[in-house]
C-alpha cells in the first residue's frame, strides 16, 4: 500500500501541472480574493515536499510510525480530492487534478483505511484522528494563501 502513495501523488501533480496542467490558473480564477497568494514557486515547493514525505511510510515500515504517516498522508490526498470535486462542482469547470483525485486518491485512501481496519492494524478512532491531519493541512494551506495575499495587498498599497 505504501508504495502506491508516491505514485498516486506524482500522477496527481502531473495532471495539475503538466498534462493537461493549468491548476494554478484555475485556482486563481476560483479564488480571486487570494490569487496573489497562490504562486507557482509555493505550490512547487509544497508538491516537492509532499512527494518526498510520501516515501516516509515505506522508510518507516509497517509499525506505528509508518502507519501514522501512511494514514495521515493518504488523508491529505482524500481531502485534496474533495477540494477538487467541490471546486469543480462550484465552478462548473474541470479542475486540473480532478481525475486523479477521483479515480486514484479517493479509492487509494478508502483501500488503505479499509485494509488496515479489516486487519485490525488500526482502530476507527485512530483512522479518524489521522483524517483530521488531512483536514488540518488544508485549513492551514488556505490560511497561508490568505495571509500571503493580504501581505501582498498591504505591500502594494504601501508602495503606491
Amino acid at each position: 500500500m505504501a508504495c502506491l502513495l508516491p505514485i498516486a501523488i506524482i500522477a496527481h501533480v502531473i495532471e495539475e501541472c503538466v498534462f493537461p496542467g493549468g491548476f494554478i490558473q484555475w485556482y486563481r480564477d476560483k479564488r480571486p480574493d487570494i490569487a496573489s497568494g497562490i504562486t507557482k514557486s509555493r505550490l512547487a515547493i509544497a508538491n516537492l515536499i509532499f512527494i518526498t514525505l510520501s516515501f516516509m511510510p515505506m522508510l518507516l515500515g509497517p509499525g506505528t510510525q509508518g502507519l501514522s504517516w501512511l494514514l495521515s498522508l493518504s488523508s491529505i490526498t482524500a481531502v485534496n480530492a474533495l477540494f477538487h470535486i467541490v471546486g469543480s462542482a462550484r465552478t462548473k469547470s474541470y479542475s486540473p487534478g480532478e481525475v486523479t483525485a477521483m479515480f486514484i486518491y479517493l479509492p487509494l485512501t478508502i483501500y488503505i483505511n479499509w485494509e488496515l481496519l479489516a486487519t485490525h492494524a488500526i482502530t476507527l478512532d485512530y483512522a479518524g484522528k489521522c483524517f483530521l491531519v488531512g483536514i488540518a493541512y488544508h485549513i492551514w494551506s488556505a490560511y497561508s494563501h490568505e495571509q500571503r495575499a493580504t501581505e501582498f495587498e498591504e505591500y502594494q498599497s504601501a508602495n503606491k
